[in-house]
C-alpha cells in the first residue's frame, strides 16, 4: 500500500545547504549557492545557526490536493525552520531560483511515450489557500521526473498540460538537472 504521506526532518545550517536536498522516494531540491544570503540578507549572523529542513510528500490521491487539480505526481514540499519559527523563502531573484525534480506517479510514467510532454507546475499558496502557477515553471523532464524552477518554497504538484506541445510549459524528455550533496535524514516517519 502507498502511504498517504511521508515527512522527513534533518537538522543543519543554512550555510551548509548548497547543492541538493534529497530523500529517497521524494522530490530532489537543488538549492543555489547563495540561497542563505538571499534568505538572511548580508548579515552572516544566521548562517551558522541550526535550522530544521522538513521534506514532505503526499501521494496524488490525496483529496485536498485534488480538489480542483488532477496531479500526475504527488505533492512535494520543502520547508526551513529556525528555533524561533518558519523561515520564509519567497520572491528569490532568478539567479537564486530553486530547482525541484518531482517524481511522476508510476502510472503516469508508464503512459509517457511522446518525445515531448506538456506539463504544468502548480503550488499551494498558504496565504490565499489556493493552487497557483506564478513563480513556478517547468524546465525539464524525463520519463520519471519533471523538474521545475521556482522563486519560493511551498508544496508543488505536476499536472498534464492541456495546451499543444510547444506551449511555454512543454519540455523535451531527457532534460536533466545535475545534483550535488544530500542532507542525511535525522528521522523518517511515513504515515499510513
Amino acid at each position: 500500500a502507498t502511504p498517504f504521506s511521508r515527512h522527513v526532518a534533518a537538522r543543519t545550517t543554512l550555510a551548509s545547504l548548497n547543492g541538493t536536498v534529497s530523500f529517497p522516494g521524494m522530490a530532489s531540491v537543488v538549492l543555489s549557492p547563495n540561497l542563505a544570503a538571499q534568505i538572511l540578507g548580508s548579515a552572516s549572523k544566521g548562517f551558522t545557526q541550526p535550522v530544521s529542513v522538513i521534506a514532505e510528500s503526499y501521494n496524488s490521491s490525496v483529496l485536498w490536493a485534488r480538489a480542483n487539480k488532477t496531479f500526475i505526481s504527488g505533492v512535494h514540499g520543502l520547508s526551513f525552520f529556525s528555533d524561533s519559527g518558519p523561515i520564509v523563502v519567497s520572491n528569490l531573484p532568478s539567479n537564486s531560483s530553486i530547482q525541484i525534480s518531482i517524481p511522476l506517479d508510476s502510472i503516469s510514467s508508464a503512459l509517457q511515450d511522446a518525445v515531448t510532454s506538456n506539463y504544468r507546475c502548480s503550488y499551494w499558496d498558504v496565504m490565499t489557500l489556493a493552487w497557483k502557477q506564478d513563480g513556478c515553471s517547468v524546465i525539464g523532464s524525463t520519463r520519471t521526473h519533471v523538474t521545475i524552477s521556482t522563486s519560493h518554497l511551498t508544496q508543488f504538484g505536476i499536472e498534464q498540460g492541456t495546451g499543444p506541445p510547444g506551449a511555454t510549459s512543454a519540455v523535451s524528455s531527457g532534460t536533466s538537472v545535475s545534483s550535488g550533496t544530500s542532507v542525511p535524514p535525522v528521522t523518517s516517519s511515513p504515515t499510513p
